[in-house]
């Protein structure tokens, strides 16, 4: 629990980063779009010159009509939208490499009910067991957990054979 207290402190904290780093580079934001405009406007102007504006004038939409329209709203946006998108790529790296520990984390709640359900089986059983079911229990209990052991013993000696790995003895 604290390290993923500690993970979300420091996500925190690179956001509160982030969000500093761009306001104090807005006015190299709107440089940059007044560069792209400026750039935009030329190339208009070099098309319409040379014949081929004609055609490509019907696809584009005017640079100047585009940055008049949207007025201060595109600085604070133009702003938080690089860092809502890095947000949401660090999100989804977390969640995607975080996703094992979910699916252990769910494994082992799974087992644990299973475990609850098979103890209150034997306790239900142990009081309205008789005493040569009782016996028989006791008898079959140790032949069960030899079984179970083997059992485990041979899938995982399947799944060593599958994924073309050494047997222990050798590997270790």
């Amino acid at each position: 629990m604290a390290s993923i207290a500690q993970a979300s402190a420091t996500i925190s904290d690179l956001q509160i980063e982030l969000s500093t780093y761009w306001m104090q580079n807005s006015s190299e934001i709107t440089t940059q779009k007044q560069a792209h405009t400026t750039a935009e406007l030329a190339t208009n102007l070099i098309l319409e010159r040379t014949g081929l504006g004609s055609t490509l004038a019907k696809n584009t939409v005017p640079a100047s009509t585009t940055t008049t329209t949207a007025g201060s709203t595109t600085t604070k946006s133009a702003h938080r939208d690089p860092v809502d998108r890095l947000e949401k790529h660090i999100l989804d790296y977390i969640h995607h490499c975080t996703q094992h520990v979910k699916k252990v984390a769910e494994t082992r709640v799974q087992l644990a009910k299973a475990q609850m359900a098979e103890f209150k089986a034997l306790e239900d059983f142990e009081q309205i067991a008789t005493p040569s079911q009782w016996n028989i229990h006791v008898l079959l209990k140790p032949k069960m957990k030899a079984w179970s052991t083997k059992n485990k013993n041979y899938r995982t000696v399947l799944k060593r054979i599958e994924y073309d790995l050494p047997p222990k003895f050798i590997s270790n």
